[in-house]
């Protein structure tokens, strides 16, 4: 496998700068809220949306392709993009297939094509 390092990115269009409580901490209070998925785009996959969205499912496990396909679902050219089978999804700074299972919290990244010499 490969292993990448991921890096900080700054703030992103639509984004809340408080990212709100952490799920442990919702049910120590005993609330029961759902908790969102950080996803984390790259290169053009962030043009339409920016670098950072949230998707609901972040309290269950699941496979990249569902993350892959709701992520898709917000925004027709972000669907278009995420579609190349060439764009590859990283959980845990560790590029995964499709198939992959990603467990409850954990952000999933998303990397286009890179081409050059």
């Amino acid at each position: 496998m490969i292993q990448i390092k991921a890096r900080a990115l700054g703030s992103v269009k639509g984004a809340s700068p408080d990212r709100g409580s952490t799920l442990s901490e919702d049910r120590q209070r005993g609330g029961n809220m759902s908790r969102e998925r950080e996803i984390t785009l790259y290169g053009k996959l962030a043009d339409p949306l920016g670098e950072r969205v949230r998707v609901a499912g972040g309290e269950q496990s699941e496979t990249v392709s569902n993350v892959r396909a709701r992520v898709a679902a917000l925004e027709p050219r972000l669907g278009e993009l995420l579609a190349d089978h060439r764009v590859r999804a990283c959980v845990e700074g560790m590029i995964t297939a499709d198939g992959a299972i990603v467990k409850p919290d954990l952000s999933v990244e998303f990397i286009p094509v890179v081409s050059g010499g």
